[in-house]
């Protein structure tokens, strides 16, 4: 009786371990989560500031004599515009004002030296409304952009008469409107910052300036035209 009481629990054991054995949990992949990729949509109203430099020309005619201004310096300012994306197409359009140190003095020598003439020509602002056309390359955006220029040149004129023995003086200040263009890139840091590096071409057409001096006992009229080149860092927050 014993000899069979043992017998059927070792049996029992042998069961249940093998049952055992077929119930281990078998080896599993572990599950990945899956990461949506960011999409950088362009679309939307930005605002920024920018900052670079400028080198403006402003050609002259005055008392009949060609002069050459060669205005350059930093500028800093700020933009607002508007995107739109259609697949790797954007179309935009941007709005700026800068506020340019930009500076020139010119001594030119007119009648053989019978007239000295000082001109002391500074540019006040400078501001655009332009279009934009670009191709985005997910992040990244490269394009050209061309409209409206305008610019502000404040003179300071001082008149030396016959070597010297008169002096007089006279201000002016113009605004000159014209047209803009080129082109940059940019890039988003972030799905609502970007950073962005731009070159403009302006020619801002002519204006003249009309000095009197010697209580208007002599009237000089300086006829004039602008241009400028502007190479400049821009940040922009999209909203």
């Amino acid at each position: 009786m014993k000899r069979f009481l043992l017998s059927s629990l070792t049996a029992v054991a042998l069961v249940s371990g093998a049952s055992a054995a077929d119930l281990s949990v078998p080896d599993m992949e572990p599950i990945m989560p899956i990461v949506e990729p960011v999409v950088w949509d362009w679309t939307g109203i930005y605002g920024g500031v920018h900052a670079g430099w400028g080198w403006m020309d402003r050609d002259a005619t005055n008392f009949g004599d060609p002069f050459e201004y060669e205005l350059d310096g930093p500028i800093v300012g700020g933009q607002v515009g508007g995107n739109f994306q259609f697949g790797n197409f954007v179309l935009g359009i941007e709005g700026d004002v800068s506020l340019p140190s930009m500076e020139d003095d010119v001594d030119v020598s007119v009648l053989g030296g019978l007239i000295e003439v000082n001109v002391d020509a500074e540019t006040q602002w400078i501001a655009s409304l332009r279009g934009r056309a670009g191709f985005a390359f997910n992040r990244f955006m490269v394009y050209g952009t061309g409209g409206l220029a305008a610019a502000e040149v404040d003179t300071d004129v001082d008149l030396s008469f016959l070597f010297g023995i008169l002096d007089s003086s006279d201000s002016g200040s113009e605004t000159y409107v014209g047209w803009t263009a080129g082109g940059g890139v940019e890039g988003m840091v972030t799905e609502h910052i970007t950073l962005g590096l731009e070159y403009l071409y302006s020619d801002y057409g002519d204006a003249d300036y009309d000095y009197e001096f010697f209580g208007g006992l002599l009237d000089v009229t300086e006829e004039t035209d602008l241009t400028s080149q502007i190479v400049r860092g821009k940040l922009n927050v999209k909203f």
